[in-house]
């Protein structure tokens, strides 16, 4: 294959992951470095790329995605992302893998420059048992191990000057990237949970919404804050069942009113259901929407989850750098 038909191959693939639809002049990809690694609590480098912002505030899309396999023992498993330097994530995923077990997990999210210059832009993935303290060992002195393919992880960026009216809700946090509100969803009440108010600028037609929530299934008191406010000292191993709905409403020019409605799934509810191994599981959403230009239609949107426990434990959504909703190319 010819190099050209290679960049071209290059750049269609990171319009398909990141669902951009921007120039291959405006993206890029970091690989991921694959290898077996001891569940000690430590942060491993798995992939980064750099992204040059040539203003304030200039966005970027970004990507990251990890590959898991065969770990030794039951693992608490946390994917990291950032663009900000340090160890602090600005967006991340957890969950509980069993041994010999495999999972892929990603996080979508928005970049913002606080300064033109260059950024490195990585993902991490850390390890742990369940139950013990970050670094604790087991009896022997020895360490349980997890592989990452690296052919399957990677971090990728996308954006361009005519792509700086994406967005997220809540934004990247800097100051507190530990800051993690908690809603404990109650049995058979739906709630609308991350929702974010936009207006599509003048000459954007379409655009992608995204909203992946974390959830935790509060089997014991563990996990979340608000875990121990609904289980205090008792433990079981039930599942829990939650189900979903992304919607993407345009506002109406008649006040209360919405002149079009984007769902996903396009009928019903995508169920997730979370069993007491796993503890933890990020749902994803994603709508292809067209802006109406009908008459009665503004260009404003509400976006929101539509989210509804219908089984099991009581659950956890958590917001901050664990679940966001942003809209992109």
């Amino acid at each position: 294959m010819k190099r050209g038909s290679v960049l071209l191959v290059l750049a269609a693939l990171l319009v398909s992951v990141l669902g951009q639809g921007v120039a291959a002049a405006a993206s890029g990809r970091g690989p991921g470095t694959g290898g077996t690694y001891a569940a000690n609590g430590a942060k491993v480098d798995i992939a980064n790329v750099n992204v040059t912002a040539t203003t304030t505030s200039q966005k970027f899309a970004i990507y990251g995605r990890i590959s898991v396999q065969n770990p030794t023992a039951r693992l608490y498993i946390g994917l990291l992302s950032n663009c900000a330097g340090g160890t602090k994530p600005q967006a991340a995923s957890t969950r509980n893998l069993g041994q010999g077990k495999s999972a892929v997990m990603y996080v979508r999210w928005v970049f913002v420059a606080p300064a033109p210059g260059t950024y490195s832009c990585r993902i991490q993935a850390e390890a742990n048992v369940p139950g013990r303290s970050v670094g604790q060992p087991n009896p022997d002195g020895t360490f349980e191990k997890f592989t990452i393919n690296g052919a399957d992880s990677y971090i990728d960026w996308a954006g361009s000057s005519t792509t700086q009216w994406m967005t997220q809700s809540p934004a990247a946090e800097w100051e507190d990237p530990r800051y993690d509100p908690e809603d404990l969803l109650a049995l058979n009440k739906p709630v609308d949970l991350r929702q974010m108010s936009w207006t599509a600028p003048a000459g954007v037609n379409s655009f992608r919404a995204v909203s992946d929530l974390h959830l935790t299934n509060c089997y014991d008191k563990g996990g979340a804050n608000k875990c121990l406010d609904a289980m205090g000292d008792t433990y079981n191993t039930k599942s829990a069942t939650v189900t979903t709905r992304l919607q993407v409403m345009q506002i109406g020019k008649t006040a209360g009113t919405y002149c079009k409605v984007t769902n996903f799934p396009a009928s019903g509810s995508q169920t997730t259901v979370i069993d007491w191994t796993t503890h933890h599981l990020k749902a994803y959403h994603r709508a292809d929407v067209s802006v109406s230009t009908a008459s009665n239609c503004t260009r404003s949107f509400r976006i929101k989850l539509y989210t509804t426990r219908t089984a099991g434990n009581p659950v956890v959504a958590h917001g901050g750098h664990f679940s966001q909703t942003l809209v992109y190319p």
